[in-house]
């Protein structure tokens, strides 16, 4: 599960590595950090603080390296065994820094090599392999570090410098610095430039473990910083939730307003088209008045309506006339009916002498109002 996490992580990691962003941060870090006061600096363990010695002709050197900066404190020679028991004593009593032995550049083997960026991963590992051929030592003749100079993630290759340390060069090392020797957490180099380059050669077995009060410190300001970042996002996501909760309820409430208003809207066009239609259908419809008016001066004297009735527009005539054939005739000739037709036959009333009818026709505008219906 952890090569998987490893696996997916890792591309990011060798991006950001070969960014800008890489480089920019650790500056932007110290000189943010480099504004607090130095007791701040070394209750939140972000100072880099050391006690270094350099072994010069039979003296020892003693510096202060803060952020790789160094200060001189002074000089022992490395003959005296009281007086480096007596500097022991002092140096872990009154300082919880890391003993460091600083070699000079000449110490050491260093090599630059050109490694594809995936190598980064397992950097040790890559390395190992390259000490037989870019010195003239097997790996187990000595001790060995890498770091890295630069990325190029166009390229995908990563400029690496290879540092060894002979066994015997260390022995040899160790030995001016008597009991001081086994109180040390690391062996770093420092280059002609008078810069120290943040190895550390020293095997971890013989490496003195160093005070673990700034990494508790550190772990309980992690974890507090985490739960305040917990109980910050926990609170936006509740303030978020509830602006949520309240749009959501504008929405329906505005959502209801809209289906309530588009039904407004279409039994509005309905009203509206049925008074249009009623407008029309009245407008080209004749008035009853002009209607009995005008049969009366077409229809005989003759004749005798039992029945007069207009009924969406059918007009149907029920009567008794001497001449009811010659009526679809005469009506034919009126402006407000169409197609006077006589429905069935006509039959012959012995009793008046006249023939039974009854005639249908269609009122003007009917037809045209009945296809504008909504």
């Amino acid at each position: 599960m952890n090569s998987s996490v490893s696996n997916l992580l890792e591309p990011m990691r060798l991006a950001y590595q070969g960014s800008s962003l890489s480089s920019w941060w650790p500056q932007a870090r110290q000189q943010c950090l480099s504004l607090l006061p130095a007791s701040w600096q070394e209750l939140l363990g972000a100072a880099d603080r050391r006690v270094c010695i350099r072994v010069q002709s039979n003296e020892l050197h003693f510096y202060a390296a803060n952020n790789g900066r160094l200060t001189a404190l002074g000089s022992l020679p490395s003959d005296d065994d009281e007086l480096l028991k007596m500097c022991l004593g002092r140096l872990q009593q009154q300082s919880n820094a890391p003993r460091y032995l600083l070699l000079d550049n000449k110490q050491v083997l260093r090599r630059v090599l050109s490694l594809p960026l995936a190598a980064e991963s397992k950097l040790r590992e890559v390395v190992s392999f390259e000490i037989d051929r870019q010195t003239p030592f097997t790996l187990d003749q000595v001790y060995f570090e890498a770091r890295v100079l630069s990325r190029n993630v166009q390229s995908k290759q990563c400029q690496v410098e290879l540092i060894v340390l002979p066994k015997q060069a260390l022995e040899k090392s160790l030995k001016p610095l008597g009991i001081l020797a086994g109180d040390l957490s690391g062996i770093d180099v420092i280059d002609e430039h008078q810069n120290i380059l943040n190895v550390n050669l020293l095997p971890n077995t013989m490496r003195v473990a160093g005070s673990h009060q700034n990494a508790w410190l550190n772990l309980g300001l992690g974890v507090a910083g985490l739960l305040l970042l917990l109980l910050a996002m926990n609170l936006v996501l509740n303030n978020r939730e509830k602006v949520l909760t309240q749009w959501e309820q504008k929405v329906s409430a505005a959502g209801l307003q809209a289906k309530q208003a588009n039904v407004f809207r279409e039994q509005l066009k309905q009203t509206g088209k049925a008074e249009a239609f009623l407008q029309k259908f009245r407008t080209s419809q004749p008035t009853m008045l002009a209607l009995i008016n005008d049969l009366t001066k077409r229809i005989p004297d003759d004749t005798a309506l039992d029945k007069l009735s207009v009924n969406e527009g059918r007009l149907v005539l029920v009567g008794q006339s001497k001449q009811a054939a010659a009526l679809v005739g005469q009506l034919q000739a009126s402006p407000f009916i169409n197609s006077p037709a006589l429905a069935g036959a006509v039959q012959p009333d012995s009793r008046t002498g006249r023939d039974r009818f009854t005639l249908t026709a269609t009122v003007n505008g009917s037809k045209e109002a009945s296809n504008g219906k909504p």
